[in-house]
């Protein structure tokens, strides 16, 4: 078990012709040193799993030290977003629809992770990483196949902020092309082209300097060669940035039976404490079960009473006078010029088009959670809700298409007051 933060990381990245290529680096009091590095070629990418076992052994693994491997190859696209904070179950089905409007694929054929990057003002930076299945299934079966377990599976360019959050990253395998940090009001990072290398990671003529880093003995190899291991110090560098924990719940789908093999005798001894309280958790429930019967049977008793009085009163009401009140009282609401909950209804009334219809409203500390129904799977609607400037923060949580093909989307949004509202 991991009592205290690791000081050591190991790096690992491969590539489609096999070659492979690792960095040891410790935590310093300033940044990181390289303790070690090591390359090898397996000649065949079958090989990779054995030749990365091999790597791991010649650095060393002393039982606290992190392993994060990822490949070396652009075969994964990334794209930094801004959305509103939300819960994390809320905000995977939102990032569903970025990733739509980033990947040039069908779903299916769609694996898709997120890490979050940042955040101001109730808004989230995200970074969405996603490949096709069959090539992240290709690196798990890889990683599955070594002789020892993992921390973490990750492309570097998923893993590079905020470890190198101010300095371009040049994309491996595509000389020429670096993922620039952001400018002023920017979202995110954004792949630009560049004529001078100098003070881009990964580049000639300097690949591999990054402030606070201490390059050990790789620095006396040549450039061309520390070129190669940039993908690498960027997963160790990672490695002791303390986001693992979090972004492996965030990480595209593994295939079935597939899971990250270290530290299992911790999760062993996690199950067995947690036997244990469940076991005195039930004792404890059992000697209170009889007090709180008798409580239940009171509370009981004082229902039935309860119900009587409300029979005797539903006689006296009349629902007619009732509905007039509620009319009058909607009626001066809606003539407010704030934001009400009778003014949205009758906004989102005459947004919708005759196809959509509402089945569910929930009206919640200014902000809105609708279910929007169509006979046809149709999303049209939120396009109209966007460019009638009367809704603010628009995010799909879930869309769900039934075997009638009747679509169900719900959407959170924020009603804007009149007052608020500019002019386009």
């Amino acid at each position: 078990m991991k009592f205290f933060p690791p000081r050591q990381s190991i790096g690992v990245t491969w590539h489609a012709d096999g070659s492979c290529r690792a960095v040891k680096l410790r935590k310093t009091d300033s940044g990181y040193r390289v303790v070690s590095y090591w390359s090898g070629g397996a000649g065949d990418s079958s090989d990779v799993p054995a030749l990365l076992g091999v790597g791991l052994e010649a650095l060393g693994d002393d039982g606290n030290t992190v392993i994060v491997v990822g490949g070396g190859d652009p075969t994964v696209a990334m794209a930094d977003v801004s959305v509103p904070a939300m819960a994390s179950h809320d905000l995977r089905n939102a990032l569903r629809y970025e990733v739509g409007k980033h990947a040039p694929l069908a779903e299916d054929d769609l694996a898709w992770g997120y890490r979050i990057i940042g955040g101001k003002d109730a808004r989230l930076t995200v970074r969405l990483y996603y490949s096709r299945v069959s090539e992240w299934e290709r690196w798990a079966s890889a990683v599955a196949a070594m002789p020892r377990g993992i921390d973490m599976l990750i492309p570097p360019m998923a893993a590079m902020d905020p470890v190198l959050g101010d300095i371009a990253v040049e994309e491996s395998g595509l000389p020429g092309l670096a993922f620039a940090p952001p400018l002023g009001n920017q979202t995110g990072r954004e792949l630009l082209p560049f004529d001078d290398g100098a003070g881009v990671f990964g580049a000639l003529p300097a690949p591999l300097a990054a402030p606070g880093l201490e390059l050990g003995d790789l620095a006396a190899a040549p450039e061309g060669d520390q070129r190669g291991f940039a993908g690498a110090v960027i997963l160790a560098m990672y490695g002791l940035a303390g986001t693992i924990k979090r972004d492996a719940g965030t990480c595209p789908k593994l295939p079935a039976g597939f899971r990250l093999a270290r530290n299992r005798g911790s999760r062993l001894l996690a199950t067995v404490l947690s036997c244990y309280l469940l076991t005195i958790v039930a004792l404890t429930l059992g000697v209170k079960y009889y007090a709180a019967a008798a409580e239940l049977r009171d509370v009981q008793a004082t229902n039935a009473a309860l119900r009587e009085t409300l029979d005797e009163l539903e006689k006296t009401i009349r629902p007619d006078t009732v509905f007039e009140s509620l009319q009058d009282e909607f009626n001066i609401l809606a003539a407010g010029g704030g934001v009400s909950l009778p003014k949205t209804l009758m906004a989102l009334t005459g947004l919708l088009d005759e196809g959509f219809w509402i089945s569910n409203f929930n009206w919640k500390n200014g902000a809105v959670e609708i279910d929007v129904r169509s006979a046809e799977d149709n999303t049209d609607f939120l396009r109209t809700l966007e460019e009638s400037g009367q809704f603010a923060d628009i995010v799909p949580l879930r869309k769900v298409v039934d075997h009638k093909n009747t679509m169900t989307v719900k959407v959170r949004m924020r009603p804007i007051a009149a007052d608020e509202r500019v002019t386009q």
